[in-house]
C-alpha cells in the first residue's frame, strides 16, 4: 500500500522519456504496449480509465498525471504532438491517440489487415523478418478484432470476416463496387454486401454487349494506349511472354471505334488516338486541349502558346500510335484564362495537347466530350437570364447591390459601363480605406477549414424574434451557411448541425474550425464535440480579430449588401434577418476575386443553376396568390405582401403578409418592382419596432443645457465607430445613451392654462395635440368635468397640472431638458448606490426587463415643485426561488401611528419627519437577479450585457423586504430597539429621556424628550441615508 502511494517524481525524473522509439503513428500498436507495461511497473495504470479524485489525493494525483503527461508527450514525434494541444490528462491523451491511430472502425484498414493476414508473402525476406511481420500483422487483427465473451460481439466479429473472405476473392471487375463498400464506415452484413455487389453486375451487364477481340500486332497498339504519354520508363509494362495469346474484351461500340483506329493507322493520316477507361477514338487536329487518363506530363506541339519556356534534353516519349518524340522543352502554358499549366512539355512535332489529370489530381476545370473525348473549354461568361433584359441599375438591385466588377463578371452585356452611382450602396457600404493587401493561404478541398463568428446582439429584435447570427464559411469555396439565434449559446447547436448536414449531403467531414474566444465557441459541450469528432478547433489571440478575418469580412459583407437591400426598399429593421439572409443567398452566388472570378455556389453545385427562380429586388410590393380554404369566388384571389428573398428549402419566394401577420412561400407571386411596400423607413407601427437614435449625456449632476444630440447611422452592425459631435471643452466625459424614436400618441382636450404659469421658470412642456389621430373614445371625460365651481387657488392648480404634459416615451422624456434632467438624477443615485455592475448574461439565467416611470412632484398651491422620474423593475416577470423568495415587509400599523401621535401631543413632544430619497435603491439583494440595461441609457461599448443587481431597485418582488431589512440592520445599531408589538415602531430610553421612532415604507417620523439624542439619530441617518427633506 505504501509503494503504490509514491509518486512518479520518486521513482524516474520528469525529463525521461518512457520509450526510445516514439510515436509516428504506424508504430501505435507497439508504442500503446509500451506505455501501458510502464504505467503498470510504476503502479499507475489507473491514470489511464480513472478521472481525477475529489478528495485529500487530488493533488498529488494531478502532479503524477502531469509528470506522466510529459514523459509520454517526449515519447510523440513532433509533428504528432501538435494535434495533442487540447489534452491535459493522460487518459485524455491515450483516449485521442487510439481514436486517431488504432484503426478501430477503419473497415478499408480491418480489410487490409485481415489480407495481409491469411495471404502472407515471405518472398526475400529472411525467416526471422518474416515472422516478425507476420506478428505484426497479427497485433493489430486482434487489436481490430479483440475477442469478447459477448456472444454478439463474436457474431458480428464472424460476420465480418465472412465479409473480408467474400470481397477478397471478387475479381477487379468489382474493384469499384468493393472500395464503394469499404469506403463506409459500417460494412454491413453478408447479405448486403452481396446484393450490392450483385447491383452492381447487373447494370454493368445489362448496359454493355461484349465481343471478343484476339490481341495481334496491332492489339498490342491498342494496350500501348494505357501507357500512351510516357517516357521510357514505362515503355514496355505490361509486356510478358504470353501477350500474343491473350484475349480483350471490348463493348461493340468500342470495337468499331478500334477498327477506324486500325484503318487511320494504315492509311497514314495524323491522328489523335486518347483513350479513357479502355475506350478508343478519334480526333481531327486541333488547338483544344484534351484531358488524357493515361498522360504522364502535360504536352503541346505549339511552341507560341508558352508563356514561359526552358530550354532541355530529355528521353522521347511514345505515344498512342507508336510514334516516338523528342522533347526541345519545358515551360508554362494557360489553355485558359483562368487555369495555368506548370512542366508543360514541348514535342514540336505533336499534333494535339494533352492535359494529364493523373498530375493534377483535382478538378480545375470543365469541358465536354466529342467522340469519347473529354475536351476543355473555355469559360465564357453568360449573362444571367433573369437580368439580361434589365437595365444596369435594375440588375444590381436584383442581385443584391454588387460591386460593379462583379456585376460585369456575371452580366458581360454591362462590360462597358464607365461606372454604377447607386446612393444606397455608398449608405450601406461605406467604410475606411484598406490596409494593403492580405497574404492568404486557400484550403485545398471542401470542409478542410471552416471560418465561423458570431454577430450580435442587434438593437433591433427580427420579425421572427431573432438578436444574433452565426455564419460557417467554406474556405475552398467561401460557400457561407448562416444560422439566425435568439441567443449567443445556441452557437454550439448550430454547428453540431451544420457539421451534420455537411457529412450527409458531401460526404465529407468538417477538419478545422476557425473562430475567435467567445464563450459560446470554448465552452465545455462545444469542445468536448470537437474532440470526439477529431476537428481541430483554431482559436484567434486575444484583442487580434485579424486572426479570423475571412468570418469578420463575411460579416461586413453580409451587413453591407443588407444595408444596401432595405435602404433601397425603405424597409422597417425589424425585417434585418430577412435582408442579411437574402445578402446570403445572393453573395454566395456572385463571382469573387478569391476564387478568381469563379463563384461560390458553382464550385460546390458545378451542375445546378445558379437561380432556379428568377431574382426580384428586395422590399418591393407583390400579390401573393391567396390559397385558403374559405376564399370565395368573389372575394380578391391575392394578397398584397412584401418581397423578403428566398425560400432554402422550397422553390418559391418568401413574402410577407402584415394582413395575416405571417410568412408566405409561393411560386404564384406578381411583382410591382418600381414599387416600395414601405412608404418610409419607419413607417412600423409597434414601438418595439422603431428606430434607434443616439444621444450624449454627461455623466455627472444633471443641469439643463449639457447633452447634445448626435447622429448615428442606425446600422445593423454592433461594432465600428460612432462619430459624436465634439463637447464643449469645459464639460465633463461623456457616455453613450440610446433611446427610441417618439410615437405618435392620442390625446384629449385639456383646459385652458393660467395666464400666470408658475413653473415657467422650470421650461416645462405645454401639452399639446400631436399627430392628427382623434381618441378612440367617443365619450371623453373633458365633455361631462366643469371647472367653473372652482376656487381660484384650485384653478390655479388644476391649469398647472393640465399644463404639464407627462411623456408617454422615453425618447420624448429625452428631448426635453426638465425630465432629462430627472432621468439623469436617477441614473446617478443608481450609479453612486452601486446598484449594479454590468456583466454577460449567464446561460440558463433570464433578464428582467425594466421601464421609466414619470410622476409630477406639486406643492401645496399648485405650484410644480419638481419633475420625478424612476427606472422601476418588471418584477412580474421574477419566478419564485429562482430571483426572489420571501417578500413580506411590516408598515406601520394605523393604531401605532395614533397613539404615536397621541404621546407627541399630549407631552408637547416636536415631531421630525424625514424623507429618505431613493429608499429602495439601499437594500441589499441576496438573490441573483439580472436587470436589462435602462431604456435610452446603455452604456458605450457594452450593448448586449445586463446589470447584476446588487442593490434593490423599484419594482422588485423582494425590494421592500430589503429596504426594510437594511434600514432595521442600520437603525438598531445605533442602539435603537425593535417593539415586538409593532416591528415598524423603535424606541431608545436613556437617562437623558427617550426616543420614538415610526416608519412607514420610506416616511420616517422621529418624537422624543431626548433632543440630543434625536439630533445625534438624525445625523446617523443623514450619514447612511441620503434625505431629501426633513422637517422640525
Amino acid at each position: 500500500m505504501e509503494e503504490s502511494k509514491n509518486s512518479v517524481a520518486d521513482i524516474v525524473p520528469i525529463v525521461s522519456k518512457i520509450t526510445e522509439h516514439k510515436l509516428n503513428g504506424s508504430n501505435y500498436i507497439e508504442w500503446s504496449k509500451t506505455i501501458k507495461i510502464y504505467l503498470r511497473s510504476v503502479a499507475k495504470d489507473d491514470h489511464l480509465t480513472e478521472e481525477p479524485p475529489n478528495d485529500h489525493t487530488r493533488k498529488l494525483w494531478m502532479q503524477d498525471d502531469a509528470r506522466l503527461f510529459l514523459q509520454m508527450k517526449n515519447s510523440i514525434n513532433s509533428d504528432i504532438v501538435g494535434l495533442l494541444s487540447h489534452c491535459e490528462f493522460v487518459k485524455e491523451l491515450m483516449d485521442y491517440l487510439d481514436f486517431l491511430y488504432s484503426g478501430k472502425g477503419n473497415v478499408s484498414r480491418m480489410y487490409d489487415v485481415w489480407n495481409a493476414f491469411h495471404c502472407p508473402e515471405k518472398g526475400a525476406k529472411s525467416l526471422t523478418a518474416y515472422f516478425m511481420d507476420f506478428k505484426k500483422v497479427y497485433e493489430e487483427l486482434n487489436a481490430l478484432m479483440p475477442f469478447s465473451p459477448d456472444v454478439r460481439v463474436q457474431q458480428a466479429q464472424r460476420e465480418q470476416m465472412a465479409v473480408m473472405s467474400f470481397l477478397s476473392g471478387l475479381p477487379s471487375e468489382f474493384e469499384t463496387a468493393k472500395s464503394q463498400i469499404l469506403s463506409g464506415s459500417d460494412i454491413g452484413s453478408l447479405q448486403e454486401v452481396f446484393s450490392r455487389v450483385l447491383r452492381t453486375e447487373n447494370v454493368s451487364s445489362s448496359q454493355h454487349t461484349n465481343v471478343l477481340v484476339a490481341k495481334g500486332e496491332n492489339a498490342e497498339n491498342a494496350r500501348r494506349v494505357n501507357n500512351r504519354g510516357g517516357n521510357r520508363a514505362f515503355e514496355n509494362r505490361g509486356n510478358d511472354s504470353n501477350s500474343s495469346n491473350k484475349i480483350v474484351t471490348m463493348t461493340a461500340e468500342e470495337f468499331s471505334k478500334y477498327s477506324q483506329y486500325q484503318d487511320a493507322l494504315k492509311a497514314s493520316t495524323p491522328v489523335n488516338a486518347l483513350a479513357e477507361s479502355g475506350k478508343t477514338c478519334l480526333v481531327s487536329s486541333s488547338n483544344k486541349w484534351i484531358i488524357d487518363s493515361g498522360a504522364t506530363d502535360h504536352m503541346t506541339g505549339n511552341h507560341k502558346t508558352f508563356s514561359t519556356f526552358r530550354t532541355h534534353s530529355a528521353p522521347p516519349v511514345t505515344v498512342a500510335d507508336g510514334s516516338t518524340y523528342e522533347i526541345k522543352g519545358s515551360g508554362t502554358v494557360k489553355p485558359t484564362s483562368s487555369i495555368t499549366l506548370s512542366s508543360v512539355l514541348n514535342l514540336p512535332n505533336l499534333a494535339f495537347n494533352l492535359i494529364s489529370d493523373l498530375m493534377t489530381k483535382r478538378t480545375f476545370g470543365k469541358g465536354h466530350v466529342s467522340d469519347g473525348l473529354y475536351i476543355l473549354d473555355e469559360w465564357v461568361p453568360r449573362p444571367v437570364a433573369c437580368v439580361s433584359t434589365a437595365s444596369p441599375v435594375e440588375a444590381h438591385c436584383r442581385l443584391g447591390h454588387p460591386s460593379l466588377p462583379v456585376l460585369k463578371k456575371l452580366c458581360p452585356q454591362f462590360d462597358t459601363l464607365p461606372s454604377l452611382d447607386c446612393e444606397s450602396c455608398h449608405f450601406a457600404k461605406h467604410h475606411r480605406s484598406s490596409l494593403g493587401p492580405r497574404l492568404n493561404k486557400r484550403a485545398e478541398s471542401l470542409f478542410e477549414l471552416v471560418h465561423s463568428d458570431v454577430w450580435g446582439p442587434c438593437p433591433v429584435t427580427s420579425q421572427t424574434g431573432f438578436r444574433y447570427f452565426v455564419t460557417f464559411v467554406d474556405d475552398f469555396s467561401r460557400m457561407t451557411w448562416i444560422y439566425f439565434m435568439k441567443n449567443r449559446s445556441e452557437v454550439f447547436s448550430h454547428f453540431c448541425a451544420f457539421s451534420a448536414e455537411i457529412k450527409t449531403q458531401y460526404d465529407v467531414s468538417v477538419k478545422i474550425l476557425r473562430s475567435d474566444n467567445g464563450k459560446e465557441y470554448v465552452s465545455n459541450s462545444f469542445q468536448n464535440y470537437m474532440s470526439h469528432n477529431g476537428i481541430l478547433h483554431q482559436t484567434s489571440c486575444v484583442d487580434t480579430p485579424s486572426q479570423n478575418g475571412v468570418a469578420e469580412r463575411k460579416n461586413r459583407h453580409l451587413l453591407e449588401t443588407a444595408r444596401a437591400l432595405m435602404f433601397q426598399m425603405k424597409v422597417p429593421k425589424q425585417f434585418w434577418a430577412d435582408a442579411v439572409s437574402t445578402a446570403c443567398f445572393l453573395i454566395n452566388r456572385m463571382p469573387t476575386v478569391v476564387l478568381k472570378g469563379d463563384i461560390p455556389y458553382k464550385v460546390i453545385h458545378p451542375q445546378k443553376s445558379l437561380f432556379p427562380l428568377a431574382p426580384r429586388i428586395f422590399g418591393c410590393t407583390c400579390y401573393v396568390r391567396d390559397t385558403r380554404p374559405f376564399v370565395t369566388k368573389l372575394d380578391p384571389k391575392a394578397l398584397q405582401c412584401v418581397f423578403l428573398g428566398y425560400s432554402r428549402l422550397q422553390k418559391g419566394y418568401r413574402c410577407f403578409s402584415p394582413d395575416l401577420n405571417k410568412y408566405l412561400v409561393s411560386t404564384d407571386v406578381v411583382f410591382s418592382e418600381d414599387t416600395s411596400f414601405f412608404s418610409s423607413p419607419t413607417s412600423s407601427a409597434s414601438e418595439e419596432d422603431e428606430e434607434w437614435l443616439v444621444y450624449q449625456v454627461v455623466n455627472s449632476r444633471p443641469t439643463v443645457g449639457q447633452s447634445s444630440v448626435v447622429d448615428s447611422d442606425a446600422s445593423l452592425a454592433h461594432s465600428g465607430p460612432v462619430v459624436n459631435i465634439p463637447p464643449a471643452p469645459a464639460k465633463p466625459p461623456i457616455v453613450q445613451v440610446y433611446s427610441r424614436r417618439p410615437v405618435t400618441t392620442d390625446t384629449c382636450p385639456a383646459p385652458a392654462p393660467s395666464s400666470s404659469d408658475p413653473s415657467s421658470d422650470l421650461d416645462l412642456p405645454i401639452s399639446l395635440r400631436k399627430g392628427k389621430r382623434h381618441c378612440k373614445s367617443i365619450y371623453s371625460i373633458a365633455n361631462f368635468v366643469s371647472y367653473d365651481h372652482l376656487s381660484s387657488s384650485s384653478s390655479v392648480l388644476v391649469a398647472s397640472i393640465d399644463s404639464i404634459s407627462v411623456p408617454k416615451t422615453v425618447t420624448e422624456a429625452l428631448n426635453h431638458p426638465g425630465w432629462k434632467n430627472a432621468m439623469l438624477e436617477e441614473i446617478c443615485a443608481l450609479e453612486d448606490n452601486h446598484t449594479w455592475k454590468l456583466v454577460d448574461l449567464p446561460q440558463g439565467k433570464k433578464v428582467v426587463g425594466c421601464k421609466w416611470v414619470f410622476a409630477v412632484k406639486v406643492n401645496p398651491d399648485g405650484s410644480v415643485a419638481r419633475l420625478k422620474a424612476r427606472l422601476v423593475a418588471r418584477g412580474y416577470a421574477q419566478t419564485y426561488g429562482v430571483d426572489y423568495s420571501d417578500t413580506f415587509s411590516p408598515v406601520a400599523k394605523l393604531n401605532s401611528v395614533r397613539l404615536f401621535i397621541s404621546i407627541a401631543a399630549s407631552q408637547q413632544w416636536m415631531i421630525h419627519q424625514l424623507d429618505i430619497k431613493n429608499a429602495f435603491l439601499h437594500g441589499d439583494l441576496e438573490e441573483e437577479v439580472y436587470l436589462e440595461q435602462p431604456p435610452g441609457f446603455v452604456a458605450q461599448g457594452e450593448y448586449g450585457k445586463v446589470c447584476r443587481l446588487k442593490k434593490a431597485l423599484y419594482g422588485l418582488k423582494q425590494s421592500p423586504r430589503a429596504w426594510f431589512g437594511k434600514f432595521s440592520k442600520e437603525i438598531q445599531a445605533f442602539g435603537m430597539n425593535k417593539s415586538e408589538k409593532d416591528h415598524s415602531v423603535f424606541y431608545k430610553k436613556s437617562a437623558a429621556g427617550i426616543i420614538l421612532l415610526v416608519v412607514y415604507v420610506d416616511d420616517i417620523v422621529i418624537t422624543g424628550n431626548d433632543h440630543a439624542g434625536i439630533s445625534d439619530l438624525k445625523t446617523f441617518m443623514h450619514s447612511k441615508f441620503i434625505q431629501r427633506t426633513w422637517v422640525n
